[in-house]
């Protein structure tokens, strides 16, 4: 019973909400990277294999070969990049989250199925189709997502009461659990199959040596030009796969696998021309704890000790400006970067709330209860707090008024919240360094 115990907690122990709402943002803001990388190569091969022209090629995988699949023809591949797209945008904003996710994950599953019977067969997609698989199997949009804000808004309308919203549920940990289980298993596995398969001697750098002999990418011949340093990235990379795996139980490895293994890749895209395999190491985002991520930058970033502080900007940017690079580098149009003022702003005023703004609102009114529930809603950055004033002895008021520790004060108008949600008009305040 106590191992029964142990195994339930293990991937069903509560977790927040919010954490697995940011995990499925992020998941699928990489998907819809993925179909915009995916769409060049899969008409490609399906222009040439319907051309039967020399240099056409098409070995299906066997998951394509049992299901009987032939190769799409341009004009069906098009349309399964643009409905996925479509789907992953709507599972991004929480909108019909769990099926356009699902519908999401499917098409990009046949594009990458699709893309490997063309060309060769890759396995930086492993993890993300068994992330794929699960997400729709959990509250994903109860936070973060238009479903969410609608049935908030549509409750206020309805007047149906709602005793507080949970903040964490048994099933958000299962997600994220079972891609660590994915990353751990397939990186320890890697490790474990180099000491079978050659011994330890694998790390000796003379085999890494060999490799490298066939590439000229920029860091081959430094790295393996030198059998000292072939041997410490040897050692480096067979010891960060084989300890990979006790990440699933000490997570505060974290701070040292994770920036481990994206060195790993960089390297082996800079020596290997292997890619940069970014769909696998970015799902390392499941071993975050998002939640405390703003209150432990601001708390850093209000530091005495300067190498604190430095942290505090390090950890969030450094991951945050090489995604950037590589995402906008290689996939994305310049113009995308527009959405990132919103966020900006939305982070900003976040790290840098010292109170909140208590807002008042009369439970009595659907207009002020409306009103309330679409301002907690769009509120990302946590700026105000909600307060039910009705009382038999106060009279009814249509909106939302200031709370102060002096009482109730003026009415709050439309043009006051927009300078006080980033999402409304994020340009107006950016140039406060702190929020009153």
């Amino acid at each position: 019973m106590r191992f029964l115990e142990l195994w339930r907690a293990f991937w069903f122990r509560p977790a927040p909400l919010s954490r697995l709402a940011v995990f499925r943002v992020l998941v699928m803001a990489l998907v819809c990277v993925e179909f915009i990388a995916y769409e060049p190569m899969l008409i490609a091969g399906s222009e040439l294999a319907h051309a039967r022209v020399e240099g056409a090629f098409w070995n299906p995988v066997f998951a394509v070969s049992a299901l009987g699949l032939d190769p799409p023809t341009p004009e069906f591949a098009r349309s399964v990049v643009v409905f996925g797209l479509a789907a992953a945008l709507c599972a991004l904003v929480g909108l019909a989250t769990n099926v356009s996710c699902a519908m999401a994950g499917g098409a990009l599953v046949y594009c990458a199925a699709m893309v490997y019977s063309f060309e060769k067969v890759h396995h930086d997609k492993v993890a993300l189709a068994f992330t794929l698989a699960v997400l729709p199997l959990a509250p994903i949009g109860a936070r973060w997502s238009l479903d969410c804000a609608l049935g908030r808004v549509l409750r206020a309308w309805r007047n149906d009461s709602v005793a507080g919203r949970p903040e964490l549920s048994e099933f958000a940990r299962f997600p994220l659990r079972f891609t660590q289980a994915t990353l751990a298993l397939g990186y320890g596995a890697a490790g474990v199959s180099k000491l079978v398969v050659a011994g330890p001697q694998w790390a000796n750098g003379y085999t890494l040596m060999s490799f490298l002999a066939e590439f000229d990418q920029p860091w081959s011949r430094w790295i393996g030009g030198d059998v000292v340093r072939m041997t410490v990235f040897s050692v480096f990379a067979l010891a960060v796969q084989l300890a990979f795996p006790a990440l699933l139980f000490w997570p505060r490895l974290a701070w040292g696998l994770v920036p481990a293994v994206v060195v790993n890749h960089i390297v082996n895209w800079m020596t290997l021309d292997t890619g940069p395999y970014a769909s696998l190491w970015f799902l390392t985002i499941a071993f975050v704890p998002f939640e405390r991520v703003p209150g432990w930058v601001r708390e850093t970033l209000c530091s005495a000790s300067w190498l604190r502080r430095a942290l505090g900007l390090l950890v969030p940017l450094a991951p945050t400006a090489l995604m950037t690079w590589l995402w906008f580098a290689h996939y994305l149009p310049a113009w995308v970067a527009i959405v990132f003022v919103p966020l900006g702003a939305t982070a900003l005023l976040a790290l840098s709330r010292t109170t909140r703004l208590r807002l008042g609102f009369d439970p009595r009114r659907r207009r002020s209860r409306v009103l309330a529930a679409v301002v907690e809603s769009m509120d990302w950055s946590d700026r105000f707090e909600l307060v039910a004033l009705a009382s038999p002895e106060r009279a009814t008021f249509d909106g939302l008024v200031r709370v102060t520790g002096a009482g109730v004060g003026e009415r709050v108008g439309a043009l006051a919240l927009a300078r006080e949600l980033p999402l409304l008009a994020p340009w107006a305040r950016l140039w406060r360094a702190q929020v009153a």
